[in-house]
């Protein structure tokens, strides 16, 4: 049997959320990116360099 772990919409459409994707953009930031990936550095900890729009 197949599941679906999303949430329905007010416009009864569906959604998913609480994917992350840690791409790192240099060879500098690999070591980061590997340390989130493994749980080593919470995310969370990263949130003030993160440009919201």
């Amino acid at each position: 049997m197949q599941t679906f772990a999303g949430y329905g919409r007010d416009d009864r459409q569906i959604g998913v959320r609480n994917c992350i994707v840690v791409l790192p953009t240099s060879v500098a930031t690999s070591a980061v990116a590997d340390d989130i990936a493994a749980g080593e550095t919470p995310v969370e900890t990263l949130s003030d360099n993160i440009i919201s729009r």
